[in-house]
């Protein structure tokens, strides 16, 4: 019968055809064994007799008895009770170095593995918004006079795209718009009041312009949300071109009673010949805060689009929570008549370069 070989290399003796399946299936064990462990061993393989045989059974208990001295088999042979347990710390810690690429392997499955749950589920979201170089301006004058200003709101309608790059879920329950206009020195808050319908761009003012009301916005990881946006104005700098139409009446009305006599005297039968006639009244800068707009015919206004977003609650959001970065626009208006806007015509406004 043959043994282990000292060199390690494989001997396998002449296998008979009336050997057992058995005896045949535990020497290819013996073989995937050896070679999934890295190293080159040879095993010397018994000549196995048949089943029937009363000799089978004792090659079987050889087979085992010269297999049990050998290196493979002492790694899985159970140790006898009572072994000192420094001893079996010592071996295992032998049978740990002895194998660093498996302890590298591990390590890198670790940081593969955590690098892949960091980017499916533990990153922060990461807004980005982007807005095309055109935008459109009108104004609403559907409201009552009770409640919008004179001449109407102004309104801009913004293709919007925002992007999420991050893994965690992102809520937006504002997008707010400052506008300025250099020219004039007046400045504007808008904020999201509507998502625009396709039949809101309808060039015929006439028909119906269909529009939703703004919600929260909740954008999932990995993933977009698109629509046009309408901004409608809820401040301005100068704290009064939000006055309603029902008050600039009232204040037309105390002011023809005071200057009745002047009107007459100079045969004026408007407030614009009047004006013209006596250009310092205090009243006229106080009329022109009324009708003031932050866009005008031929105008430029500076625009910068800001989202908001709610505060975070868990410590974790906390600390992955990083604000949205603003974007910010140039905007020049063609020469608009603002008679057809207050009518319902829509204004392209398009994208400059600053400084232009």
């Amino acid at each position: 019968m043959a043994k282990l070989a000292p060199t390690h290399r494989l001997v396998i003796t002449d296998f008979k055809a009336g050997c057992t399946a058995t005896a045949y299936l535990a020497q290819v064990l013996l073989w995937a064994l050896v070679a999934g462990s890295g190293r080159t061993l040879a095993l010397g393989v018994p000549t196995f007799k048949s089943r029937s045989s009363v000799s089978g059974i004792g090659s079987s208990r050889i087979f085992g008895e010269a297999m049990e001295g050998g290196p493979l088999m002492r790694m899985f042979r159970r140790r006898p009770t009572g072994t000192d347990a420094n001893k079996i710390e010592m071996h295992a810690a032998k049978h740990f170095r002895g194998s660093p690429i498996t302890a590298i392997g591990t390590v890198v499955a670790l940081v593969f593995s955590a690098f892949s749950l960091w980017e499916t589920s533990l990153k922060r979201a990461d807004l980005s918004v982007h807005v095309p170089g055109v935008v459109t301006y009108t104004r609403d004058t559907t409201a009552s006079v009770e409640v919008q200003p004179t001449g109407g709101f102004e309104v801009l309608a913004v293709p919007t795209t925002i992007a999420n790059r991050g893994a965690r879920d992102a809520a937006i329950v504002a997008l707010q718009l400052d506008v300025t206009n250099p020219q004039t020195s007046l400045s504007a808050r808008f904020e999201a009041t509507y998502i625009a319908e396709p039949s809101y761009f309808n060039p015929d003012h006439r028909a119906d312009r269909q529009r939703t009301p703004f919600s929260a916005l909740v954008i999932a990881g990995r993933s977009a949300w698109r629509g046009t946006v309408i901004f409608y104005p809820v401040s301005y700098s100068n704290g009064k071109a939000l006055t309603p139409t029902v008050d600039v009446r009232t204040f037309f009305q105390a002011m023809d009673k005071k200057y009745a006599t002047e009107r007459a005297d100079v045969g004026a039968v408007s407030f614009r010949a009047l004006r013209q006639k006596f250009p310092d009244l205090p009243e006229f800068a106080e009329l022109d805060a009324y009708e003031a707009r932050v866009l005008n015919p031929n105008g430029k206004v500076e625009v910068t689009l800001r989202l908001v977003s709610p505060p975070p609650g868990g410590w974790l959001d906390r600390v992955l929570d990083a604000p949205v970065q603003p974007i910010t626009l140039t905007l020049q208006a063609p020469a608009f008549d603002p008679r057809n806007v207050a009518a319902g015509e829509l204004v392209r406004v398009r994208s400059v370069a600053p400084g232009t």
